[in-house]
């Protein structure tokens, strides 16, 4: 099935970041889960509430993947709003192309509705057994992507995670009370500093009492130190699953950094955002020079500033452009959220820039822990070294 996000682009990211995207598939001929669809509303379509632009896009998706078995419709917040005939679209549709067209309800605020549906879960589903190996891994809709990889972490070294999110099966909300551990979010392992940790883990905490481990897997050693953590609070079985953990993910480490460092070595990426030690971890490994808005590493290894100063938080127009053309950098990756500049825009201008999730976003990057940095590289080589960049001139 391809997801088609239908409501505003930009709106439209949160779709695909909410979608967990396992690796391994070849996109848009065997899975379509990564394919950032989105009908990208506009102004003047809401006359009709963007019912045509909703038809035209369905019909384009049958024609560019025929080897889809249908389309959901995830509509967004401003769709209910406008009045828009998703229903009666998607059943007319269906019925012309005979192909499932599954259209779903308009994101909400998902603090809310996760609330209340780990309530009901609690009264509708109680548990019969316990287990003392159970542990909840809350994430927000941004955060998606690196579900997959810590899950299978926590699998590895003999726990059982629980997926808290909005979007939970009854029954594994129901198992939140009477999970042994909630497995919280930071910028470090053990973060002492409230600052740095997500905000999600403390609301179980407060609703149920759970502990809390406070985690970070943005790089290869972070990722360690919290395995360490994690093993802490259990017996000596885990902590022998935890030690053979580490051993096989830091042999992946020094595979990839192995394959994929003489690539990568010395190429420039600009995330005009500073990015913290854990974060910037993955791109020393592999020999890459990163800079932000402040500045970036020149090729003797010294520090350059932009002749115009480029701030991160607000950035100019004017500013960027001198940067980039100045600096002359690989990739550039988009900074933030809403800001002018998105991974279109870069590409108009003859910049390469990687698809919205996982790089734009830190909190839901898919690149965590052992597996994460082998993908992380793997992306990084296929958006700098690719073969079509020798081939075609900007604009394209």
């Amino acid at each position: 099935m391809i997801p088609l996000d239908h409501g505003p682009v930009g709106c439209g990211a949160y779709g695909q970041t909410m979608r967990l995207t396992a690796p391994g598939h070849l996109q848009g001929v065997e899975s379509f889960g990564a394919l950032h669809a989105c009908t990208d509303l506009r102004s003047e379509d809401i006359s009709d509430a963007g019912d045509r632009r909703l038809a035209r896009a369905i019909d384009e998706i049958a024609e560019l993947f025929p080897l889809a078995r249908g389309t959901v419709i995830a509509s967004e917040e401003p769709m209910p709003a406008l009045g828009a005939n998703i229903a009666g679209i998607a059943k007319a549709k269906m019925a012309e192309q005979r192909r499932l067209i599954l259209p779903l309800c308009g994101y909400r605020s998902w603090v809310v509705e996760t609330a209340a549906a780990l309530r009901a879960a609690e009264l509708l589903h109680p548990l019969a057994t316990s287990s003392s190996k159970r542990v909840v891994l809350p994430y927000s809709r941004e955060a998606t992507a690196l579900v997959w990889i810590v899950s299978k972490l926590l699998m590895e070294i003999g726990l059982e995670p629980v997926h808290e999110m909005t979007q939970s099966s009854a029954i594994d909300l129901a198992r939140v009370s009477d999970s042994k551990l909630v497995i919280g979010f930071a910028s470090k392992a053990d973060a002492l500093d409230e600052r740095l940790r997500g905000g999600y883990a403390d609301l179980l905490h407060r609703w149920f009492a759970t502990p809390i481990v406070w985690t970070c897997f943005e790089s290869p050693s972070m990722t360690t130190a919290s395995l360490r953590s994690i093993a802490k609070r259990f017996d000596r079985r885990v902590a022998r699953r935890v030690d053979a953990a580490i051993v096989k993910g830091e042999a992946l480490v020094a595979k990839t950094i192995e394959l994929y460092r003489p690539r990568l070595e010395g190429k420039l990426v600009l995330f005009f955002r500073p990015m913290t030690e854990a974060q910037l971890e993955p791109y020393r490994l592999l020999g890459l020079r990163v800079g932000d808005a402040s500045g970036w590493t020149g090729k003797t290894g010294k520090q350059r500033t932009p002749r115009l100063k480029c701030c991160g938080d607000d950035p100019d127009e004017r500013a960027i452009d001198s940067y980039i053309s100045e600096a002359k950098p690989d990739l550039v990756m988009h900074f933030g959220n809403g800001e002018t500049r998105g991974e279109y825009e870069w590409r108009k201008r003859g910049q390469v820039a990687l698809p919205f999730s996982p790089f734009f976003d830190r909190k839901g990057n898919a690149f965590w822990g052992y597996d994460g940095f082998a993908c992380l590289a793997a992306a990084l080589d296929r958006a700098m070294n690719a073969t079509w960049r020798d081939l075609v001139q900007p604009p394209w």
